[in-house]
């Protein structure tokens, strides 16, 4: 059993205490798994994965949970963009956390909910606080 001071630590980690120091966040309509295999990541016109600097310019400080456990959690405290597309790219079910902007290896992943069907013209957005990766979690989330 962890105690506050070591909740903590722990959600530090992803806060840029340890490498990668930046997050390719990636949209796939596969579950990855335990295994992190990447396939179904949506692809083609103008999807490129995100990178987010992992660090405390993009994830705030940690928090007490929601009040129904004792989990400890951090938030994105920037707003997170994809590109905007230039094709109906498929649909998106779930974010994951990418070592590398191509290729690379899944760090945590979470379901979307509701999925994402993209199209032309069509924007990716998680508006500050959106993003939020819990300490036995790797990341809840629910866009915009």
């Amino acid at each position: 059993m962890y105690t506050q001071a070591g909740k903590d630590a722990k959600l530090n980690l992803n806060r840029g205490g340890s490498v990668p120091t930046t997050w390719h966040l990636a949209l796939t309509s596969t579950e990855p798994g335990q295994s992190g295999i990447m396939t179904g990541e949506l692809s083609g016109g103008s999807y490129v994965r995100v990178a987010i600097p992992n660090n405390a310019t993009t994830w705030g400080a940690p928090v007490a949970g929601d009040g129904s456990n004792n989990r400890r959690s951090i938030r994105n405290i920037v707003e997170i963009l994809f590109p905007l597309s230039t094709t109906a790219l498929g649909t998106a079910a779930y974010v994951v956390g990418m070592d590398a902007a191509s290729s690379g290896v899944a760090h945590w992943y979470q379901a979307i909910g509701p999925y994402i069907i993209t199209g032309t013209n069509f924007l990716v957005r998680f508006p500050v606080g959106q993003l939020e990766l819990f300490e036995e979690d790797p990341l809840c989330l629910s866009p915009a």
